[in-house]
């Protein structure tokens, strides 16, 4: 059975039922929120006929012009315990592993999830919740048996509408109406005057006074404009807004006037209106399939994200009895946890790797050719950092730059030290699985500042270069490095172990993950030393880049 609060719009749905026990009702909130909720029960011995019906049942949903749109919350006892749900399959060993994988097949054919992976009987999870949108669900709890019953209840919290974080009404740079030619003048002359004084300054000095030079000169030359935040609908084109605003003069005269002819007239015009915007919005659906329409695909994810009705934001987290709720409180807690996951090191038990057979690394020269292509092959779609300059700037002014921003490199090269603003970065948590209020359920990415990972670039060249020469790393290390790959990895795993099979001999795998948060910083660095790279990188800049970096 399913039960709803009294004052709650809902309706019985009959014509989803199929030949098992299951139950749906409809209920709409006051937002127009339409959502089904199930109920469904499995017996313990039953035959493979009852997921069938449950197939059939949900397949009447997506075939219904009246149900397509709803949410989907489905729960009950399956008593299909076998089935391990962090990853979608039967557990090894299962008992009715038939069903298991029929249950999962149901799943994943109409897109729906299993949410609850605690268990409720036992050890094991019997009482399942599944939907369509689990980005909704918030948390999953269990509670004492209610009744004779020997199952755990099962509770769950979940939004019925998708929170979105609005975006703000923000100040832009106009790029159409920028005066190049005058920026690129001006960078000139800043060049000249930077570069005959630069010496006698500190990284981090020369680095401020090129940024706000730059965004100076900026300001003189790139006029602004301000985007608001509005509903926008880019298939709606100007003449189709203009049907649209004579659409409704037209019903305003028929009301007033009450004429027949004007009603007329009235609904002919609307039947072209509707046949105009229709047709806008099929070529704008065709275009973003196009691949010379949109190259890089950023209006093909932005409208597949416009229509999702999953959340975007991060709801109320709670962690060892603390719960943050507002925009600061959130933060905190996510920057401690992401803070605990990196690894306490012991400095005091480093070993000593004895004298390096390796030749020393060459010193690292930056030419301003080299920095100039790095610069030309920056990617302007992508987000600009803390730094906040954008790159469409820095790669139009990409000869003007290159010399300053070469200076700057070799500088911190020579010096071991990088600005303050490049060991900043802007981390943005991203949901993995689980439940949603607990903070370790989330991955850090990190948006470091632009110019930073040019000189990034170009120091991973030159190491990879001297590794490569001296055969430092194994002939089975594929991961970062040239015209190799996972695929590389996989293929010759699978020669391995092909050729073992073939003579017949076992073959044994470990296989490991480890995540770069735990490497050991100092460690690495005493690494770098023994393999002889130069001594600013080994005990100075890298280190220096790595366990200094805020966010």
């Amino acid at each position: 059975m399913v039960l709803v609060k009294p004052g709650l719009d809902c309706e019985d749905c009959p014509d989803l039922d199929s030949n098992c026990e299951i139950k749906w009702v409809k209920v709409t909130t006051s937002k127009q929120c339409n959502i089904l909720v199930g109920a469904f029960y499995r017996e313990p011995k039953s035959q493979i006929e009852t997921l069938n019906e449950l197939d059939i049942s949900l397949g009447k949903i997506g075939n219904s012009e009246k149900y397509r749109n709803c949410k989907i919350f489905l729960g009950g006892d399956f008593n299909l315990g076998d089935i391990d749900w962090e990853y979608g399959n039967p557990t090894s060993g299962a008992k009715d592993k038939a069903h298991c994988e029929k249950l999962c097949s149901i799943l994943n054919l109409h897109f729906i999830e299993q949410v609850n992976l605690l268990p409720t009987r036992m050890n094991r999870t019997l009482d399942l919740f599944i939907t369509s949108h689990p980005t909704l669900i918030e948390k999953c709890s269990t509670g004492p048996p209610l009744g004779l019953s020997d199952h755990d209840c099962l509770f769950v919290t979940s939004k019925l509408r998708a929170v979105t974080n609005k975006k703000q009404d923000r100040t832009v740079y106009n790029y159409k109406k920028a005066d190049w030619q005058k920026l690129k003048d001006l960078t000139n002359e800043f060049k000249s005057d930077y570069l005959a004084k630069y010496q006698n300054n500190s990284v981090d000095t020369n680095w401020v006074n090129f940024k706000d030079t730059l965004f100076r000169n900026m300001d003189k030359c790139i006029p602004t404009k301000k985007l608001k935040n509005k509903q926008d609908i880019p298939w709606l084109h100007k003449d189709t807004k203009r049907m649209l605003r004579k659409k409704k003069r037209l019903y305003k005269r028929a009301r007033k006037t009450k004429s027949s002819e004007d009603y007329e007239e009235f609904k002919l015009f609307r039947v072209k209106a509707r046949n105009k915007l229709h047709s806008d919005y099929h070529k704008y659906l065709n275009n973003l399939l196009d691949p010379e329409q949109d190259s890089t695909s950023k209006k093909f994810w932005k409208y597949i994200k416009a229509r999702k009705q999953d959340s975007v934001s991060i709801g109320t987290l709670k962690s060892q009895g603390v719960i943050a709720d507002s925009a600061e409180s959130k933060a905190n807690l996510l920057n401690s946890q992401f803070s605990s996951v990196f690894t306490n090191e012991n400095l005091k038990n480093i070993p000593d790797k004895g004298q390096s057979p390796y030749i020393p690394m060459n010193d690292i020269i930056i030419s301003e050719n080299g920095v100039k292509k790095c610069i030309e092959r920056l990617n302007e779609q992508k987000a600009s950092g803390p730094d906040k300059i954008p790159i469409k700037v820095l790669k139009t002014l990409a000869f003007e730059l290159a010399p300053i921003m070469t200076s700057i490199f070799q500088q911190s090269l020579l010096t071991g030290e990088i600005p303050l603003d490049w060991k900043q970065a802007n981390v943005v948590p991203i949901f993995k699985k689980g439940d949603r209020s607990k903070p370790e359920n989330y991955r850090p990415v990190s948006l470091t500042v632009v110019v930073s990972t040019i000189l990034e670039h170009i120091v991973v060249s030159q190491i990879m270069n001297h590794l490569d020469s001296q055969s430092i790393l194994h002939e089975n290390q594929h991961g970062f490095r040239s015209k190799r790959s996972c695929e590389s990895q996989l293929l010759m795993t699978n020669d391995d172990i092909a050729k073992s099979l073939n003579s017949g001999t076992q073959v044994d795998m470990a296989i490991l993950d480890f995540s770069f948060d735990k490497v050991s910083h100092r460690r690495l660095s005493h690494k770098l030393e023994y393999y002889v790279f130069p001594v600013i990188l080994g005990v100075g800049l890298i280190p220096f880049y790595l366990i200094e970096h805020n966010k």
